[in-house]
């Protein structure tokens, strides 16, 4: 949070980054360029990164998502690799 108590959205360098992005031609969005490694899910938030390029499941759950025990969970505590398929 900053000192005025809204929330922060993100550093000057990142939203120049993404102005830069959109004006030179590359794409609407900068996240529309950019692909997600999920790996072992282990920092990856499940519940607020947009990990599976649709959007935040928080945002599209949003019922669901307030009756969740596990907020702040990660994918990686929701299954696991098992023979190259995500179970």
């Amino acid at each position: 949070m900053r000192a005025e108590g809204k929330p922060c959205r993100g550093s000057l360098w990142w939203r120049d980054l993404k102005e830069v992005w959109a004006s030179v031609g590359w794409g609407r969005n900068f996240e529309d360029g950019v692909e997600w490694k999920v790996g072992d899910g282990g920092n990856i938030s499940f519940w607020e990164d947009s990990w599976l390029n649709c959007g935040a499941l928080k945002g599209m759950f949003l019922r669901l998502y307030s009756l969740s025990t596990t907020k702040a969970a990660k994918v990686a505590e929701f299954g696991n690799w098992f023979n190259g398929v995500w179970i």
